[in-house]
């Protein structure tokens, strides 16, 4: 079957499910937006289960938001279909996460949710708390091609809830330290920064005001929730942990030595030793055309930087530690959703989507991380230098996911704006932390 036979837009298949509904009241159709069976059941099927023998296809309902996997999935897909009986509807064409979310929360609300879906790990973490992801233990402990031990840690704890597990990992994505192997040459030095010291000692002799050239660049000082997360990062390396007494949703905690301590280096690397680009300075591409000896950067750009920077000369390290090696994880999962009416089935399918062959085959064609261990040991991970460090970094056991907690999303930008004030110079680092907690204390009790 060709994808764009299954492929529907999530808008349009909100407009096909009322369409059916206003034509035939009454009559018993499942919604576009969840499980159904194509043809007339037989009298003895209980709901979603397929009569023995009829020929019937049951419908599975398929939300993704990584366009990258639908063209890599089409033949694994089909062969699911032609094994299970059954037709994978994919929802797709999404402006982007937030767009997704929103419609994948109206679409839980109005009855219409996916049997399957693409989610962010923060997602993840609010359908569980608002009881609308399947707890899916007793489908992997009854899988013996799913153990917990194949995946990395970071990746396996993003879908963990109070021990019972909640979705497969899809991908990880993390961000290191790439560096201008010609700068660093130049400067004379032989290999990268591995300390918080040695990352301002660097970034200060390659910082070269006449040329216009900067010795580091932080990944991005906005107020987007992700600002936040590469800033817990170093927040993690100093010792600090976010949730004061180890509750997730209680007791948020970023105002003390740890915080200061991270929110202080990129301070001082910004304002006192002038080494960092400043959060004002609108020149893209900067690190690509040759102005930048540092910077972070996450995995996608090991696939794209052969073609956006050609002439580039860079290579990857893990982020100079202090405390410890800490790297935020960022974890994608596949997530059965609570109403679905076929939960083995639905099960089934997201266990074929992060099998150990579709780990890897789907992930080197969106350019992120499998999760699978095994596949670190295959091409073309095992032989590039870049994925290896990437994958080391993954894979420290102070590596941890976001904070998954009720409101993640809301509190990240709340976090990076209370941040960013002082990554603007606008109040103290002591300001922007105490503000930052009291806001998050707000939010955490609404």
């Amino acid at each position: 079957m060709k994808a764009g036979k299954r492929v529907l837009s999530f808008l349009l298949a909100a407009a096909l499910a009322g369409s059916v509904a206003g034509c035939a009241p009454g009559a018993d159709t499942a919604s576009a937006g969840g499980t159904e069976s194509t043809g007339t059941p037989s009298s003895s099927a209980s709901e979603g289960e397929q009569p023995s023998g009829s020929g019937e296809k049951t419908k599975l309902v398929f939300a993704l938001n990584d366009n990258q996997v639908i063209e890599p999935a089409e033949a694994a897909i089909a062969q699911f279909e032609e094994e299970n009986n059954c037709e994978v509807e994919i929802l797709t064409g999404f402006n982007g996460w937030p767009d997704y979310w929103s419609k994948m929360l109206t679409s839980i609300a109005g009855g219409n949710a996916p049997d399957v879906a693409n989610l962010k790990e923060t997602y993840l973490a609010e359908l569980y708390y608002k009881d609308a992801a399947l707890d899916i233990t007793q489908y992997i402990e009854a899988d013996d091609n799913v153990n917990p031990e194949d995946f990395v840690d970071a990746a396996w704890n993003a879908v963990t809830f109070d021990d019972k597990v909640y979705a497969l990992p899809k991908h990880g994505s993390i961000v290191c330290l790439y560096y201008n192997v010609d700068l660093l040459e130049e400067a004379g030095y032989d290999r990268p920064p591995e300390t918080w010291d040695e990352l301002r000692e660097y970034a200060k002799n390659m910082t070269d005001e006449s040329k216009g050239q900067y010795g580091f660049m932080w990944y991005e000082l906005g107020t987007r929730e992700p600002c936040f997360a590469w800033w817990l990062g170093y927040y993690w390396m100093a010792g600090g942990k976010v949730w004061k007494n180890d509750i997730p949703g209680e007791d948020f905690n970023i105002n003390n030595e740890a915080g200061l301590k991270a929110l202080n280096l990129q301070l001082d690397m910004l304002y006192t030793d002038k080494s960092a680009v400043p959060p004002t300075v609108t020149t893209t591409s900067l690190a690509e055309n040759g102005k930048v000896a540092m910077w972070m950067q996450g995995c996608w750009n090991i696939s794209t930087y052969p073609e956006t920077a050609p002439d580039l000369n860079w290579a990857v390290a893990p982020i100079p530690g202090d405390q410890n090696d800490a790297h935020n994880a960022l974890v994608d999962v596949y997530a059965v959703l609570k109403d679905t009416k076929n939960p083995e089935l639905a099960y089934q399918f997201a266990a074929m989507l992060t099998n150990e062959e579709n780990d890897k085959n789907f992930n080197i064609a969106s350019g992120q991380m499998p999760v699978r261990k095994a596949n670190y040991d295959k091409d073309p991970f095992v032989s590039d230098e870049s994925w290896q460090t990437f994958i080391e970094a993954f894979s420290l056991p102070e590596t941890q996911p976001k904070p998954l907690c009720e409101g993640y999303e809301e509190l990240g930008v709340a976090m990076a704006t209370e941040l960013q004030k002082a990554w603007y110079g606008q109040v103290s680092a002591e300001e922007a932390l105490a503000s930052a907690d009291k806001k998050a204390a707000e939010l955490l009790q609404k």
